[in-house]
C-alpha cells in the first residue's frame, strides 16, 4: 500500500512539471515544440549538468560510514571544485539498509595535482608490460597511487606517486627534496614519487630501478610516467613510458 501511494505521489509531482520540448516526428529535427500546446520553442543552449564525479575521486567505506576524498563537482557554468565527502547511515532496527543518509562535505586540502585515475593499464606502443593503478587517501588530504606493473620481460615493477606540494608532509620529501625536484619549474605538472621496486623496462623507458625518481600526469586514458635522476643537488630528465588505459 505504501509504495502505491509513492508511487502516485511521484506521478502527481511529475504532472506539474512544465511539458519537455521534443521533436516532431512529422516536422524533423527543426523547430522543437512544446508538447502540450504545439507551439515552437526558441533553440536550446547546452547547459553543463552539474554532478558529482565519484569515478575520479577516492572513495573508502569503514562500518556505517563512506568517505569520499577530492570529489570533483561541476556547477550548472561547468566550474568544478573539490569536496571531501563524509556519508553516514543509520540500519533499520530490522536490520535492512537506510534510505537516507548523513552527509556533511568541506572543501577538500589544496594540491597540485589531483591524482591518476585507477584501472587496468599496457604499455604503450604495444609492448608486454601491464599495470594495475590504485589509490588511497592518506590523512594529510593527498591521494597516493599505486602502480604494479609487470615488466615488458616478465618482472614485477612497483611505482608509487602522491599528490600535492613537495613539503615535509610529502612521503618521499628526503629523495625529492634532496634532488631539487621541489625547485622544477614544472613541479605543480606532476604527481611524485619513486619506483619502490624492481628495475626493468616498462614501454620505451628500460631504467626503472628501486628508489628512481618518477613523475606522473594523467593525460586522458593515458599516464605519462616520467624518470629523473639525481645529479648533486639538481636533477635531469631520464626516459619515460606512456601507459594506455584498458
Amino acid at each position: 500500500m505504501k509504495k502505491t501511494l509513492f508511487y502516485a505521489s511521484v506521478l502527481s509531482l511529475l504532472a506539474l512539471l512544465p511539458a519537455a520540448a521534443q521533436t516532431d516526428p512529422q516536422i524533423g529535427a527543426d523547430p522543437l515544440y512544446n508538447t502540450l500546446t504545439g507551439t515552437p520553442l526558441a533553440a536550446a543552449v547546452a547547459v553543463p549538468n552539474p554532478k558529482l564525479m565519484f569515478e575520479r575521486s577516492t572513495v573508502l567505506g569503514t562500518d556505517n560510514t563512506v568517505n569520499a576524498y577530492g570529489v570533483p563537482v561541476t556547477n550548472s557554468t561547468g566550474t568544478i571544485q573539490y569536496f571531501d565527502l563524509v556519508v553516514s547511515f543509520t540500519a533499520a532496527t530490522n536490520g535492512t539498509p537506510p534510505t537516507t543518509a548523513t552527509v556533511t562535505a568541506v572543501p577538500s586540502p589544496k594540491a597540485t595535482t589531483r591524482g591518476i585515475i585507477p584501472g587496468n593499464y599496457n604499455t604503450k606502443p604495444l609492448y608486454a608490460g601491464i599495470c594495475k593503478v590504485t589509490k588511497f587517501a592518506l590523512q594529510s588530504g593527498r591521494t597516493q597511487s599505486q602502480s604494479d606493473c609487470v615488466s615488458d620481460n616478465g618482472y614485477p615493477l612497483q611505482v608509487e606517486v602522491v599528490t600535492g606540494k613537495i613539503d615535509t608532509t610529502h612521503p618521499y620529501y628526503a629523495q625529492l627534496h634532496a634532488a631539487g625536484i621541489d625547485l622544477r619549474g614544472d613541479v605543480g605538472n606532476y604527481d611524485w614519487g619513486v619506483v619502490t621496486n624492481g628495475s626493468y623496462s616498462l614501454g620505451n623507458c628500460g631504467y626503472y630501478s628501486t628508489n628512481r625518481l618518477v613523475g606522473a600526469q594523467q593525460n586522458g586514458n593515458d599516464i605519462v610516467l616520467s624518470l629523473f635522476y639525481q645529479t648533486g643537488a639538481t636533477n635531469a630528465f631520464l626516459c619515460g613510458s606512456t601507459l594506455h588505459k584498458v
